[in-house]
C-alpha cells in the first residue's frame, strides 16, 4: 500500500458472510468518502455472498469515481458477482405467461 492507496479488508470491516444490500450500499459509500484516488478492496476470508449483497455492490460500484482493484475473491464469491453481471444481459430462459388466454371459470 502506498500514500495514494488503500487496503480494505472486507472481512474486518464488515463480515466473512456478506447478505444485506444495505450492507452493501453502506459499503460503497464508505469507500467513496475514502480520501485516496486508489483502493484494494481485499475479499480475504470472505467466505459467502449473497445475491442481494453483490447486486446491490455492483451496481454502486458503477458510480465510485476511484481506481478500484480487487483482490483475493474466492472461487464461490466471484461466481456469485459473475451472475448478478452476467444476469441483467441474459434474456430470461422461461416464458412469460400470457394470462389473457387462460379462461376464467366461476365456481
Amino acid at each position: 500500500m502506498n500514500s495514494r492507496s488503500n487496503t480494505v479488508r472486507v472481512a474486518r470491516v464488515l463480515s466473512t458472510d456478506l447478505a444485506l444490500r444495505e450492507t452493501a450500499r453502506d459499503f460503497i459509500l464508505y469507500l467513496s468518502m475514502l480520501p485516496e484516488p486508489e483502493v484494494v478492496i481485499d475479499f480475504r476470508d470472505v467466505r459467502s455472498v449473497t445475491r442481494s449483497f453483490a447486486h446491490e455492490y455492483c451496481t454502486r460500484m458503477r458510480d465510485v469515481h476511484k481506481r478500484i482493484r480487487e483482490a483475493n475473491i474466492s472461487p464461490n464469491v466471484a461466481k456469485m458477482f459473475a451472475v448478478v453481471q452476467t444476469a441483467h444481459y441474459s434474456t430470461p430462459s422461461h416464458s412469460r405467461i400470457n394470462f389473457d388466454s387462460i379462461p376464467v371459470i366461476d365456481l
